[in-house]
């Protein structure tokens, strides 16, 4: 009999199945390892056994010292934050069961601390939890709010921009000193600012006390007093509060973005930019900035050679303005590039260009698509093209000559050619397999003769149309054999005649003919005039018809004409608006409607399809509207011809085109 030992190491216990004090040789023992409580687990087996597997079936070969090992388990305390600012955990770790935290919140500048949701107790910015259980705790930080205190020592107000109660952290605040009237003069800031520059522009990051000192103006010292109109600021060289009589001041204008600066006004004039004046009294200064011109610059663009491709994007852009180009190339045509003179730009068809400060031409360049032609004999003999080359270009006509040997005959084409003509001319439009196939000239006889057997050619027959009837006859035939083809025109059409290389061989529906070459033959059918009661027998009938029906109805058309010209005519003098004002990029109205009602019918499209086309008008000023003024004021010799609407083209089109 042998003992079996379990120690215990954490918390839990064993049971052993059978429970006994002593196991016999052999005996299977279960173990079962059973946590204290919820906050333990079972771990592992130590000492003679190993591994987790609970329960474990261990069989008795001697005594045994067995460890069941139970840990404590651990959980985490996470902390959402709202708001900027962090937290330090005491202790910084995983927890056991009902281990106290201590959590502490700190707020980043600009924001205090407002509240904690989760804990046990708070403390201020301290929250204290106990861990049981995986918990997330969550500490609220709000932004900060700070005053603007002034003290005014003189006689004078101070303007804060923006005007508020309060400021959030890192806000800009603009300060203005302002004495009280022309016998005080502003002096220096003071407290928690300095200096003399006003306006101050001051960046807020706490409570701030700042002081204003006005001095009383002498007969020696005077002020300089600025107005802006429209956007921009001056900058004083020396920068004070007030100067010396017959002081030096360097004022120097500086236009916001997208302005300009126009000229001086007040007490000065010009438009020197920097400025010296001498100061000689108080003075009111006045500056006047003006928007910047809008400058569009034309876009020209080309297809090398001519015709070989479509493009789009042409027109007049401003500077750094984002263009997406695109070349199509024409049927037989690839792309190559974009070039700007010599210089290649893009090799891609579509792309987008960045327009410069000047008028550009750019050229998209093509080539003519080449192909092969592969020839395969079949039998004996050869072919000739002319022009013998390896690549043809697209377009380009090859004449194609088959030569038999010595007994052996021409019997046709086939692959991507289908004749028995030689010679044959063919246009390149793609790669193209051609098959010459020949066959031998057989001989032989009966009843004791003997002689050649004539060669067979082929009579290929055709329709212009296989709606208006059909063709029979066609076959391989021996040279000398008589032939007759017959043309057999469907309901509500006639024939007209067979045709052979474009030239009219008869006009009969059965045409006989002796075999001596391949010939290829079409029948010409033609609709029947199912008003015209009167049958219609020779040819010259037929060209009398036709040349009656021309006339009623070239005679229609010029009633039509007339009648369309009376409709415009009315119109145009039914109502006579004049344009009273300027218009571009971003005006709306119905002068702008009209505007664009004039273009479209002027062909100057402001639009294909959609809004802005013929009879969809808009009151919308826009891109695609600029850009069609532009086109007519260019045919219409107007300079500039930006596609703005100003008082000279505006004049023109009061004068010459009516709505």
């Amino acid at each position: 009999e042998y003992l079996l030992d379990v120690t215990i190491i954490g918390e839990g216990s064993v049971v052993k199945s059978p429970e006994q004090d002593n196991y016999a040789y052999q005996e299977v023992v279960t173990l079962t390892a059973t946590p204290v409580d919820s906050n333990w687990i079972f771990s592992h087996w130590g000492g003679d056994i190993s591994g987790s597997t609970n329960p474990k079936e261990i069989t008795i070969d001697s005594d045994k010292s067995i460890e069941a090992v139970f840990d404590q388990k651990e959980y985490t305390l996470g902390v959402t934050i709202t708001g900027e600012g962090s937290i330090s955990k005491n202790p910084d770790q995983n927890y056991y069961s009902n281990e106290e935290v201590v959590v502490t919140a700190y707020p980043s500048a600009g924001y205090l601390f407002s509240e904690w949701s989760g804990c046990d107790s708070t403390e201020g910015d301290e929250c204290t939890i106990t861990v049981n259980e995986n918990k997330i705790i969550e500490v609220v930080f709000i932004e900060r709010e700070y005053s603007l205190n002034f003290t005014i020592i003189g006689e004078g107000s101070v303007i804060k921009s923006p005007e508020q109660d309060n400021y959030d952290y890192q806000q800009t605040v603009t300060l203005t000193a302002s004495p009280a009237d022309s016998n005080w003069i502003f002096s220096h800031w003071g407290g928690d600012i300095s200096g003399s520059t006003n306006p101050k522009e001051i960046t807020i990051e706490s409570d701030k006390n700042i002081d204003l000192y006005f001095i009383e103006s002498t007969e020696e010292e005077y002020s300089l007093n600025f107005t802006v109109t429209g956007e921009g600021s001056v900058a004083k060289s020396p920068d004070k509060s007030s100067y010396l009589k017959d002081e030096s001041v360097v004022l120097t204008a500086h236009p916001a973005s997208g302005w300009i600066f126009s000229r001086w006004g007040g007490d000065i004039s010009g438009s020197t930019n920097p400025k010296e004046i001498i100061v000689d009294g108080h003075k009111n200064i006045n500056l006047y900035f003006e928007q910047e011109q809008i400058i569009f610059y034309k876009l020209n663009l080309e297809a090398f050679p001519s015709g070989s491709g479509s493009l789009s994007g042409a027109g007049y852009y401003e500077k750094d303005e984002e263009i997406e180009l695109t070349a199509e190339a024409n049927e037989g045509y690839e792309f190559i590039s974009w070039k700007r003179q010599e210089e290649v730009i893009s090799e891609e068809s579509s792309f987008n260009y960045l327009m410069p400060s000047e008028e550009v031409t750019l050229t998209a360049h093509f080539s003519l698509k080449e192909y092969t032609l592969d020839l395969t004999l079949q039998g004996s003999g050869s072919v000739e093209k002319e022009p013998e080359k390896e690549y043809y270009q697209h377009g380009e006509e090859v004449t194609l000559t088959a030569q038999s040997d010595s007994g052996w005959r021409f019997n046709g084409w086939s692959g991507d050619l289908e004749s028995s003509l030689s010679p044959k001319t063919i246009v390149m439009n793609e790669n193209k397999e051609i098959v010459a196939t020949f066959g031998i000239i057989s001989s032989g006889g009966g009843g004791g003769g003997g002689g050649s057997v004539s060669p067979s050619y082929n009579i290929s027959l055709s329709v212009n149309n296989e709606k208006m009837g059909m063709v029979q006859g066609g076959g391989n035939y021996r040279q000398g054999a008589e032939v007759t083809i017959k043309a057999v025109p469907f309901e509500n059409y006639y024939f007209s005649f067979w045709q052979e290389d474009d030239q009219v061989i008869s006009r009969e529906e059965e045409y006989i003919f002796t075999v001596a070459k391949s010939r290829e033959i079409e029948a010409v059918f033609s609709e029947k005039k199912i008003e015209k009661q009167e049958e219609i027998t020779s040819e010259k009938e037929r060209i009398a018809y036709l040349q009656n029906k021309v006339a009623v109805l070239t005679k229609q058309i010029l009633i039509l004409i007339a009648q369309i010209e009376q409709i415009e005519q009315r119109e145009n003098s039914s109502l006579t608006i004049q344009f009273n004002r300027n218009l571009t990029v971003g005006s709306q109205g119905e002068d702008v409607k009209r505007l664009q009602q004039i273009l479209n019918r002027q062909g100057f499209l402001v639009s294909q399809t959609g809004l802005g086309s013929l009879n969809q008008e808009t009151i919308y000023f826009g891109l695609k509207t600029r850009e069609a003024l532009a086109q007519f004021q260019l045919a219409k010799n107007i300079s500039p011809a930006l596609g703005y609407f100003g008082p000279i083209t505006r004049k023109i089109i009061n004068e010459n085109y009516h709505f």
